[in-house]
C-alpha cells in the first residue's frame, strides 16, 4: 500500500525534518481542469465503470501504472459526458483520479499528481458529492501536499475536511489506515507549529489505533509515528523519552521489516545522534556501526547510500578524539560522495570541509588547507546560491583558524574574502556581517592595529543602528571600542562603550563572570577620567559581583578589594577604607 507520509519521513537526524518547499511553481495547484465532451454515451463506457468497480481505492495494483491509469480515464472521457456522471459515476470516476494521483506521488511526478487532485476535487463539485470515502482520500492526500510545502492553514483544511468525512464511515476497513494517516499528519502540523503537547496527543491516539490495522497497514505508520515522537521530546529537552521512542520503533521495524531494513538502520542513526549528544559515545559507536552495516548491505562499500553513515561514524571518532578513526570514515564518505554524479557540488564541499576540520584538528595545517581548497573549487560557480555558501565557507574557516595565531593571517584573508563576496551580493543578512567585521577587527586589534581595528568595529555599531535586538549580540564590539578609546586618552568614549557593554550583559545574564569584567573596565575609564566617585561607585559593584559569586576571600574578591580602597584613598577617605578593610579581614 502507497502511505502518504512516506515522502515526509526523515533519512537521518541531521536533515531537516521537514522536507523543503517543491520546486514546481505554486501556480500549478490552481491547475483548472478540462474535460472532453462527447455528444453521446457509449456502451464502452459501462465496461469501463465495470473495471472501475474493480479497483481497490487503497490497495496497489503491482499489474497497474500510471500509464494503465491515463488510459482508462482517457476511454472514460471519450465515452462518458464526465459534465452529466451520476453520482455513483462521479464517485468511481474520483476513485480513478485519487489512484493516478498516488501513483504519480509515488513516482515522485508531483507535478502531474496536483493535476489529478485538483481535477478530483473539481469533479465532487460539479457532482454535488460531499462525503465519500473517495473524498476523504483525496483530501487527507492534498492535507499531505501543503504540508510538504510548509502552508500549514492549507494542510489543515484538507485534514480537517478529511476528517470530518472519515468519522462518518469509521467502521469500513478502508478507512482506518486513512484515519490513522489523518492523526498523525494532523500531529506533524501541530509539531510544526512547535505545539508539541497537542502533537503527542495525536501521535498517541494514532498509536492505539495503528493496533487494529493490519500488518501491512501499521508498519510503515509505527516507523512515522515512532519517529516524529522522538524528535518531539528531543526538541522539548527530554533526551530520554526521545530514546524510549526510537527503540521502539526499532523493535517495531526489527519486527516487521527485518534486522537488514532500511527502518533499523534509519532508527539506529537516531538513537547513534542521541547517544552522541549525550556523550555516551560507547553506546552512539555501537548504533552507529549497525547503520553502517545495514547501508553496506544495501548499497555497498562504495555505494552512495552509505555516505550519512560514516559521517556519522567520523563525527563519533572525532568527537572521541580519535581523529585517525574519524578521517578514516570521512575520507570514505568523500570518495563515495566523488563517485556520484548525483550528489550535489554543496555535498561534495561539505565533506571536504569536514576532513579540512579533522586536519586543523590535528594541527596538520597543510593537509587542512588543502582540503579547504578542495572545498571551495567545488563550490566555484557562478550562481548566486553558490556564493552564498561559498562565503560561509570562507567565514567558518577564518572562524576556526583565528583560534590560533600561527593562523591568524589566513584567518584574516579567509574572512576578508567572505566579506567580498558577501558585499559582492548585497547581503543583507546583518548577524553574519557583524560576525565578520568583529573577527577581523579582534585580530587587528591584538596586531595593535586600532585604527584599522576601530573601523570594523565601527561597522558593526552601524549596522546595528536602530536595532536593540541585534545590538544585544555587540557587548564585547563595546569592550574592544572601549578599550581603543582607552589607549587613546579618550576617556568619556571609553566609559560609555564599557557601560554599554556592561548593560548588555546585564540583560543578557546578570550573573555571568564578564560582568566583573566590565566593572573593572568601566571603573578604570572613570578613574583615569578623573571621575573618582563614579569610579569608586563601580568598582564597588565589582566588589560586591565578586564576593556574591566567589566569596569574601577569593582573589577576584581581594582584587576588586584593592581597586576599591586604592579609589578611597584618593579620595582621602580613610575612615572607609578602614572600615571595609575590617570586613574582608
Amino acid at each position: 500500500m502507497f502511505h502518504l507520509t512516506n515522502l515526509l519521513k526523515r533519512q537521518t537526524p541531521q536533515i531537516k525534518r521537514f522536507l523543503l518547499k517543491p520546486s514546481f511553481p505554486s501556480s500549478l495547484y490552481k491547475f483548472q481542469p478540462y474535460y472532453t465532451f462527447c455528444s453521446a454515451t457509449d456502451p464502452k463506457s459501462n465496461k469501463i465503470f465495470d473495471s472501475l468497480k474493480n479497483i481497490s481505492l487503497l490497495k496497489d495494483d503491482p499489474n497497474l501504472k500510471v500509464s494503465d491509469y491515463e488510459r482508462m480515464l482517457n476511454d472514460l472521457r471519450s465515452s462518458k459526458n464526465m459534465s452529466s456522471l451520476s453520482k455513483e459515476e462521479a464517485s468511481m470516476a474520483l476513485r480513478l483520479l485519487y489512484k493516478l494521483a498516488t501513483s504519480s506521488q509515488r513516482e515522485l511526478d508531483l507535478q502531474k499528481s496536483q493535476k489529478y487532485y485538483a481535477e478530483a476535487l473539481a469533479l465532487s463539485e460539479k457532482a454535488n458529492i460531499a462525503d465519500t470515502i473517495e473524498l476523504g482520500c483525496i483530501n487527507n492526500s492534498l492535507g499531505n501536499v501543503y504540508l510538504r510545502q510548509d502552508d500549514l492553514d492549507e494542510a489543515k483544511k484538507y485534514l480537517d475536511k478529511a476528517s470530518q468525512i472519515f468519522q462518518k464511515s469509521q467502521t469500513n476497513p478502508e478507512v482506518k489506515s486513512q484515519i490513522v494517516q489523518n492523526i498523525y499528519m494532523s500531529a506533524m502540523l501541530y509539531d510544526r507549529k512547535e505545539q508539541y503537547d497537542k502533537a503527542l496527543e495525536l501521535y498517541e491516539q494514532a498509536l492505539k489505533l495503528t493496533n487494529d490495522l493490519p500488518k501491512e497497514d501499521a508498519a510503515p505508520s509505527l516507523v512515522t509515528i515512532y519517529d516524529n515522537i522522538g524528535y518531539i521530546y528531543e526538541n522539548k529537552g527530554n533526551p530520554q523519552k526521545a530514546i524510549e521512542s526510537w527503540k521502539k520503533g526499532l523493535d517495531s521495524s526489527l519486527n516487521n521489516y527485518g534486522k537488514d531494513s532500511m527502518e533499523a538502520k534509519m532508527f539506529y542513526e537516531n538513537l547513534a545522534w542521541a547517544y552522541f549528544d549525550q556523550n555516551n559515545l560507547k553506546e552512539a559507536v555501537e548504533q552507529a556501526e549497525k547503520a553502517l552495516s545495514i547501508s553496506i548491505k544495501h548499497h555497498g562499500a562504495e555505494g552512495s547510500g552509505t555516505a550519512s553513515s560514516l559521517f556519522l561514524l567520523g563525527d563519533i571518532y572525532s568527537r572521541q578524539g580519535d581523529y585517525k578513526k574519524a578521517l578514516e570514515q570521512y575520507e570514505k564518505a568523500s570518495k563515495v560522495i566523488e563517485n556520484d554524479p548525483q550528489k550535489s557540488a554543496d555535498q561534495k564541499a561539505h565533506s571536504y570541509m569536514t576532513i579540512a576540520r579533522t586536519y586543523l584538528a590535528q594541527d596538520e595545517r597543510k593537509k587542512a588547507s588543502e582540503s579547504f581548497s578542495k572545498a571551495v573549487q567545488a563550490l566555484s560557480g557562478n550562481t548566486e546560491d553558490q556564493n552564498i555558501r561559498l562565503a560561509e565557507y570562507y567565514y567558518s574557516w577564518g572562524d576556526l583558524l583565528s583560534d590560533n595565531i600561527l593562523t591568524v593571517n589566513e584567518a584574516k584573508n579567509a574572512l576578508t574574502k567572505a566579506l567580498e563576496l558577501l558585499k559582492k551580493l548585497g547581503s543583507k543578512d546583518k548577524s553574519r556581517l557583524i560576525e565578520i567585521y568583529s573577527h577581523l577587527g579582534e585580530i587587528e586589534y591584538h596586531d595593535d592595529k586600532f585604527d584599522e581595528a576601530l573601523k570594523l568595529f565601527q561597522e558593526c555599531l552601524d549596522l546595528v543602528k536602530d536595532d536593540p535586538e541585534k545590538e544585544r549580540a555587540l557587548e564585547e564590539v563595546h569592550s574592544f571600542v572601549g578599550d581603543i578609546y582607552l589607549k587613546r586618552n579618550n576617556y568619556k568614549e571609553s566609559a560609555g562603550h564599557h557601560k554599554k557593554a556592561a548593560d548588555i550583559c546585564i540583560e543578557r545574564e546578570p550573573e555571568h563572570p564578564d560582568l566583573d569584567f566590565h566593572y573593572r573596565n568601566l571603573g578604570e575609564a572613570y578613574e583615569k577620567g578623573g571621575e573618582l566617585e563614579q569610579a569608586r561607585g563601580v568598582y564597588q559593584k565589582a566588589l560586591d559581583f565578586a564576593e556574591k559569586r566567589y566569596g569574601k576571600t577569593d582573589e577576584t574578591t581581594q582584587r576588586n578589594l584593592g581597586l576599591v580602597l586604592d579609589i578611597l584613598g584618593k579620595l582621602n577617605k580613610s575612615k572607609e577604607a578602614e572600615e571595609l578593610k575590617k570586613k574582608y579581614q
